[in-house]
C-alpha cells in the first residue's frame, strides 16, 4: 500500500533522526538526570498535550462546519489524528494528507480544504508566537514581540477579506484564478473575525497546555523555574524548529530547549532530560497516537489507504 509506506517512511525517518540526537548527547547524563525524575510529572504532561490534540481536533471540527464539509466524525477523527502522526515532516507538510483524505472520503476538491491546513499552520505560529510574548514578560522585550504578532495577524485577515478583490485584477489563466478565488473566499471565512478570534482563544488554550507539560517536567527535575519562563522557552524552542522546516524541528527544538536551559544554570544532565522528555510528551505521543489510529482504522475508516 503506497500510503502505508510513504507513512513508515516518515516515522523511521523522524524516529532516525531523533535517535541521532540521543547519540550526540552524552548518555551518562541522559541516565543519571532520569534516575532522580518524578514520573508522576510526566504522565501528568502526556495529559496535557492530549489536551492539545483534543483541542486542535475540536478546531478541526469547527472549520470543516464553517466550510460546510460533511463527514462522519469517526472518519474525521482519524484523517485528524493521521494528520498528527505526519508532523514529524518537514514543516508539517505530511498533514496535507488530510486534504488528500478528505477528497476521497467527502469527495471534497482539495482547494477547498487546503485553506483549513493554512489556517491552521496560521493560528499555530500566532498562537505560539502571542504565548512567547507573553512568557517575555517575565523578562525585557515582551512588549514589542506581542505588537509584531498582532500586527502580522491583522494583515494576514487583510489580505484574506481582500483577496477575492485583488485577484480580480490579477491576470492569470481562468483555471487558476479560479482556484485562487476559492482557496481565498475560503480562507477569508476561516479567518473572518465572527471565527478568527474564537479560534485564536482555543488555539492559546492548546499550546499554553504544553507550555504547561513543560513546566511540569521542570517540576519533576526539581527544577525551580516559573510558569512565565516555561512558556517562554518552550514557546521560543517551538518556533525555532518550526523555521528550520527540519521534520517537527527535530534538532532545532531540541537545541533550543537544551540552550536556554543552560543559560538559566541548570545542570546539563537536568536540561538534557527536560529537553527530551517535553518532546516525547508531545511529538512522539503525537506521533504514536496518530500512528496507532492510521494503523487500527486504515481499513474502515481510510479505504484511500488500500489501494495502490
Amino acid at each position: 500500500m503506497r500510503y502505508t509506506k510513504i507513512f513508515l517512511f516518515s516515522l523511521f525517518f523522524g524516529f532516525s533522526v531523533f535517535l541521532g540526537l540521543l547519540l550526540l548527547m552524552d548518555l551518562r547524563h541522559l541516565k543519571d538526570s532520569l534516575a532522580g525524575f518524578h514520573w508522576t510529572f510526566f504522565i501528568l504532561a502526556l495529559l496535557l498535550a492530549l489536551l492539545n490534540y483534543l483541542l486542535r481536533f475540536l478546531r478541526w471540527e469547527y472549520y470543516l462546519h464553517c466550510l460546510k464539509i460533511t463527514i462522519d466524525k469517526r472518519r474525521s477523527f482519524a484523517i485528524f489524528f493521521t494528520g498528527l502522526a505526519l508532523s514529524i515532516t518537514p514543516g508539517k507538510a505530511g498533514e496535507g494528507i488530510k486534504s488528500l483524505l478528505l477528497k476521497t472520503s467527502s469527495e471534497t476538491p482539495i482547494v477547498n480544504s487546503l485553506p483549513i491546513l493554512f489556517s491552521e499552520r496560521l493560528l499555530d505560529v500566532l498562537g505560539v508566537a502571542l504565548l512567547l510574548s507573553f512568557g517575555l514578560q517575565a523578562f525585557q522585550g515582551g512588549f514589542p514581540i506581542f505588537l509584531l504578532s498582532i500586527g502580522t495577524s491583522i494583515f494576514l485577515l487583510l489580505l484574506f477579506l481582500k483577496g477575492p478583490h485583488l485577484l480580480s485584477r490579477i491576470p492569470a489563466p481562468k483555471r487558476v484564478k479560479e482556484w485562487l478565488m476559492v482557496f481565498t473566499e475560503s480562507g477569508g471565512l476561516l479567518l473572518s473575525l465572527r471565527n478568527f478570534f474564537p479560534m485564536l482563544l482555543l488555539t492559546l488554550l492548546a499550546w499554553f497546555s504544553e507550555c504547561f507539560a513543560f513546566y511540569l517536567i521542570l517540576k519533576g527535575f526539581e527544577i525551580s523555574e516559573t510558569l512565565l519562563y516555561a512558556t517562554f522557552t518552550y514557546s521560543l524552542s517551538t518556533l525555532a524548529g518550526a523555521v528550520t522546516f527540519l521534520p517537527g524541528g527535530l534538532g532545532a527544538t531540541e537545541a533550543s530547549l537544551f540552550g536556554l536551559l543552560l543559560l538559566r544554570d541548570i545542570p546539563k544532565p537536568l536540561a538534557v532530560g527536560s529537553a527530551l522528555l517535553v518532546r516525547l510528551a508531545t511529538l512522539w505521543f503525537a506521533v504514536l497516537i496518530g500512528g496507532g489510529v492510521f494503523l487500527i482504522y486504515r481499513k474502515r475508516l481510510l479505504p484511500s489507504f488500500q489501494v495502490e
